[in-house]
Order: structure tokens, then sequence, then C-alpha cells
């Protein structure tokens, strides 16, 4: 690939390099986690771990729990989610970046007040909270299947008093002003359908926000799945042939931003570079694993914390 491309390319890259934590936001992150999930003694050691390891805590689970081969959807990996609190480390890792910060400032400022809005795979519930509290008569719904993430939200929403504004029951049968779906769709078997029942739940000119790293299936995400590499570079297309116009990204993010019955934004360089990312994804992918799978007991092996 030519370094042209390259470069038009790297706007576009799912950011995973590890950013340098101070003191103080260790802290923080660890604090969170004690406080909503676990205080146990070796919380600080896999926070740790999660923070500075090529081989976070969701890799070790896979392994130690027996799931079988990765980036694969099977009955196990679904069992998984139930059983592991990897991903509680994993998420709260991520938000604690000033790059996850970022992206829950911008949201909780595009969506108005008075809004009734859907996270949906809302994890440990940070976004939902960043627009709950900045906005007290904007109702949120915060959706995630049961498990230790959907836990650790339900704790801390009702520790900062947003259950009023907060709802963390069943996912709610009712059209949204606005829906928030960030890094979902690449862990779910049929992400057409998934992107469906999203228009589905939006009213008329109604926004949503979505990321996917489809492309980003590598032996630190297990569970992002190899089949979805077929959607890579298009989910513009999936979300605007169910309806919703796609209008740009939010402020320069990876964010997607499409609109019920909106006019689609043509954009045809900034459409382009998209395609072309997932030209790569599945290209790159096919180089490094021709096999198609790899040993996650080999790759947990050769962490060196």
């Amino acid at each position: 690939m030519s370094n042209l491309v390259r470069r038009m390319l790297n706007r576009w890259s799912i950011h995973v390099s590890k950013e340098t934590w101070s003191a103080e936001v260790f802290s923080h992150a660890l604090k969170a986690i004690r406080r909503y999930h676990d205080s146990s003694a070796d919380v600080e050691e896999r926070l740790r771990r999660q923070r500075t390891s090529h081989v976070g805590e969701v890799p070790r689970e896979f392994v130690r729990l027996n799931v079988g081969a990765p980036w694969v959807w099977s009955e196990q990996m679904a069992q998984f989610y139930r059983e592991t609190d990897g991903f509680v480390y994993e998420l709260v890792d991520w938000h604690h970046s000033e790059h996850r910060a970022r992206w829950r400032a911008l949201l909780a400022k595009a969506i108005s007040p008075g809004m009734d809005v859907l996270c949906l795979g809302d994890g440990v519930g940070y976004d939902s909270c960043e627009i709950g509290r900045g906005q007290p008569d904007t109702r949120v719904s915060s959706f995630d299947y049961p498990g230790y993430s959907s836990a650790f939200a339900q704790r801390m929403i009702e520790d900062l008093r947003l259950s009023n504004v907060i709802q963390t029951t069943e996912l709610p049968n009712q059209c949204f002003d606005a829906l928030v779906c960030l890094d979902v769709l690449e862990h779910v078997p049929d992400p057409p359908t998934l992107v469906r029942d999203i228009a589905n739940r939006l009213a008329p000119g109604a926004k949503a926000y979505i990321s996917e790293a489809y492309g980003w299936v590598r032996p630190s995400n297990p569970t992002h799945l190899r089949s979805n590499l077929e959607y890579a570079g298009r989910t513009i297309r999936l979300f605007e042939k169910r309806g919703l116009g796609y209008q740009g990204t939010l402020d320069s993010t990876r964010i997607l931003v499409f609109q019920k019955g909106g006019r689609r934004a043509l954009l045809p360089r900034h459409r382009f570079r998209y395609k072309m990312l997932g030209h790569t994804a599945r290209y790159e992918f096919n180089q490094d694993y021709p096999e198609g799978t790899i040993d996650m007991a080999a790759f947990v092996a050769s962490a060196k914390d």
C-alpha cells in the first residue's frame, strides 16, 4: 500500500496507543472500580496490568474461561459476556483516557435538553451519566445485557443520584430523540439486524451517534468478530439503507452521525477514506492471520507483566 494512502487513512485509524496516565488519573480509575465493582486485593494489580500490558484482562479471561476460538461467535462467547469482569477493567481503562473523555463531552453537548435518549450497549455507564448529569431534564435509558458491566453502571447511577434521570431496566419499547451506540456493532453476530433495530427505535428527525471497530480484529480483542470484517467501511451504507441520512462525523472523531429521514451528506472524499479503511482492514487481517485464527493461550503467555 502506498504511503499516500496510508496517510489518508491515519485520520480514521482506531486509537489504540496507550497514553501515559498521571497518578491522579490512575487513582480515580482505581477508586471507581473499588467503589462500583470490587475491592479485593488484586484490583490495583489488574488495573495496572490492563493499563500497561499489551495483553489486557479480556484476553486473559478468554483463556482462563476456555471460551474457544477468538473472533468467532458461539454459545461459549455469549456466556463469556455474562461470566467475566474483564470488560469492567477494559472499559474503565478506555473511559479514563483523554480521548474517550472528549467523546463523552462532545456527546453531552450535542444532545439537547429535554430529549429522550437511549445509550445502547452502555457498558459501565459513563456515557449515560455524562449526559444525565449535565442535563437533568433529559431522560436517559442506559441499556446493556446483564453482567458485571451493567451492575457497575447501576451502582454508579445510584451513587451519583441520577436514578430519576437515568433508567437501567429492560430495553424500552419506545422511540427516542437521540441514540448513542459506541463500539458495539463489532461484537454482535448480525450487525444489519441491530442497525434495523436502531432505526426502528428512532423518532423522525432523531439522530444516532455510532462508532464501530469492525476492522480491529486482533488478539487483544478476541470478542470482535471476524465475520464482521465484511462490514468494515460499509456502516454508512447500512444505516442509509434504513433511512438514516449520514450527516458526517462528530467534531472529527470516528463517531458517525445519522439522522432519521435526514438528507444524506455527500462528502465524497470522506466516504472514500472510510471505504478504503475497510478494504485495508480486511487486507491486513488476511496478511497477518492467513489461517483466520490465533493461539490465544500463546498470546496471553507472551505478556511481560
